[in-house]
């Protein structure tokens, strides 16, 4: 088990400016039956058996795995299951058409939508990726349905949200399968075609939806997009110009009848895309992307009231100035937010460099109780019995190719007690080339999902792959390898302006070494690659006329023995002089 820690990086504390506003809606308490796939109204779920026969089915049981996007109504993305122990191994893997796959898993099985055109649920057997059913077809369903949310498992059923199409102001619709044959049991149409869900309920912004008897418990004409659901209150996003609002809101339900709790401004630079909610606090980023995304904040989930707020500074230690490139999606489990914040770097014409770090954050305080940081783009963090999952691609093994389809992707297990690495694992994925890694990897039976994005032939998706376990230790093959970044060179010349014959200063001081720092600075004056001089700073003579030019070649060196020769760029690290004109007023 090896140890590697980040530097700690402090977050700067933000204020973000929250407008109370007090709003009630009385709840319509309503009872609706649901239909069969052939009509026929029913008081609870019809299930149809291999002979066509009904049963009724009780599913107020959720299974305690992965059942829902990001693990459960909260979208903690933690679960008490436990993925590959003591090592992993590649169980299968699967190409889609789809972006940013999301599965649920329960029954030994692996539901996710694949195939962008007909958009179907698919089930897959958890061990081995074999397809058992797809959901629906064009023969069952109307084939401009799209799904929206979902999968969701509960017991026996699995179910997604719907839409007839994605710009269409008709009727959404809520599709309940059986989780073992995929036959349809119920339907509901419902105004909303986002989901949450608690194991027992399906929420949209203005209805609740019993999962065993697909009847609505109650409506309101709340309007808004449900993101999360936790103690008893589901929480609805509400944004300018779409939800007949001036400003985004997040607004407070009661469960049980739909009545409204609280409805607090928020800041548009808040992602509530990606919100989570428990019990005890509320937990939200800025922009996935952009100069705000490294912004983690905190409310109250009483009155929704700004608990904290923390800003996460570059992750290169010489850019300090500048913000994050983008932070992730949240796990929060037993008091602790864990969070990915990932940064990329160009210098001149190098690059793009890459480095992530993962932030343990104390949920109450806000303090940071480990960091772990990796040249690597992470995933955003999943957590379960003890260990912080997450993907990513390994940018060490063999580089993509869009002709040749073969890159290698890869997985990271901490311990989530102080950031210690479990574990890291490679795998590479023939006739697809991997590009992006930043969705959560998912959890559950002992398993490992993760998805990550791909070119698959000329076209775009995410390939689906299942870890599983194996007591083979993890051979260096199947590794990250740590490497040292060598150092990058730059010149500044003063003064900018100069003539023929003139003595002007070179200053290196804006080298950067990405890793760690620079402590030796060559100057090959002459051109013939052999460096006569050392220092920070040197002077030198500028050509005697302008027809002519001088190359001066600088070579750092940084803590690491590493030389910037070792870079392929094709740019030579230096600067040419050579006069603008043969006088200089």
């Amino acid at each position: 088990m090896t140890s590697v820690h980040g530097r700690r990086i402090l977050g700067v504390v933000v204020a973000v400016s929250l407008l109370v506003s007090s709003a009630a809606f009385a709840s319509a308490m309503t009872r609706n039956t649901s239909k069969t796939a052939d009509g026929t109204s029913v008081d609870g779920p019809v299930t149809a058996d291999a002979n066509n026969s009904t049963t009724q089915t009780d599913n107020t049981t959720a299974d305690t795995g992965w059942t829902a996007p990001r693990a459960d109504g909260g979208r903690t993305g933690a679960t008490d299951d436990s993925g590959p122990t003591p090592y992993p191994q590649s169980a299968w893997n699967r190409a889609t058409t789809i972006n940013e796959v999301t599965i649920a898993v329960g029954n030994e099985t692996v539901f996710t939508v694949v195939d962008d055109d007909s958009n179907r649920l698919a089930a897959l057997n958890s061990s081995t990726g074999e397809q058992r059913w797809t959901r629906p077809n064009n023969t069952e369903q109307n084939p401009e349905y799209r799904i929206t949310s979902g999968p969701f498992v509960a017991g026996e059923t699995v179910y997604v949200g719907t839409t007839a199409d994605l710009y269409s102001t008709e009727p959404n619709t809520i599709l309940a399968y059986n989780a073992t044959t995929g036959a349809l049991r119920w339907d509901q149409n419902v105004t909303t075609g986002a989901l949450a869900f608690d194991g027992e309920y399906l929420y949209g912004s203005s209805v609740a939806v019993n999962t065993t008897t697909g009847e609505v418990v109650w409506n309101t004409s709340l309007s808004g997009r449900a993101v999360a659901v936790a103690d008893g209150q589901l929480y609805v996003v509400q944004r300018p110009g779409y939800d007949d609002v001036e400003e985004k809101r997040l607004v407070a339900v009661n469960a049980t009848n739909g009545t409204v709790l609280w409805n607090r401004s928020v800041s548009r630079n808040v992602n509530l895309d990606r919100f989570v909610a428990t019990a005890d606090g509320l937990y939200a980023t800025g922009p996935q992307f952009g100069p705000d995304s490294a912004k983690l904040l905190a409310y109250d989930p009483t009155d929704g009231s700004l608990s904290w707020s923390k800003t996460f500074d570059s992750q290169f230690d010489a850019f300090q100035d500048q913000p994050p490139d983008s932070t992730s999606a949240l796990a929060v489990d037993n008091g602790t937010v864990y969070v990915t914040v990932y940064d990329k770097l160009t210098i001149g014409l190098y690059g793009p460099l890459e480095r992530s770090t993962i932030y343990a954050i104390d949920a109450e305080s806000s303090e940071s109780r480990w960091q772990y940081r990796k040249d690597v783009h992470l995933s955003g963090p999943s957590v379960t019995n003890g260990s912080v999952y997450l993907a990513a691609k390994d940018p060490t093994g063999p580089k993509e190719n869009i002709l040749s389809h073969s890159s290698r992707m890869g997985l990271f297990s901490l311990d989530t007690t102080d950031g210690t690495e479990w574990w890291n694992y490679t795998h590479t994925r023939e006739g697809v080339a991997l590009y992006d890694a930043s969705e959560p990897p998912m959890v559950a039976n002992g398993h490992v999902y993760a998805t990550v994005n791909a070119y698959i032939g000329i076209s775009g998706g995410d390939v689906l792959f299942a870890f599983n376990a194996t007591d083979q230790p993890i051979q260096p093959a199947h590794q990250f390898q740590s490497s040292n970044t060598a150092p990058y060179p730059r010149v500044n010349v003063s003064p900018a302006d100069y003539g023929p014959n003139e003595t002007v200063t070179l200053n290196a001081s804006e080298s950067v070494d990405v890793d760690g720092q620079v402590v030796a600075y060559e100057w090959d004056v002459d051109d013939d690659r052999t460096y006569e001089r050392t220092g920070m700073e040197i002077n030198v003579t500028t050509p005697k006329s302008s027809s002519t030019s001088r190359y001066i070649r600088l070579r750092v060196i940084d803590d690491d023995n590493a030389s910037s020769d070792e870079h392929s760029d094709p740019v030579l690290p230096g600067v040419t002089l050579q006069p603008t004109s043969d006088s200089c007023e």
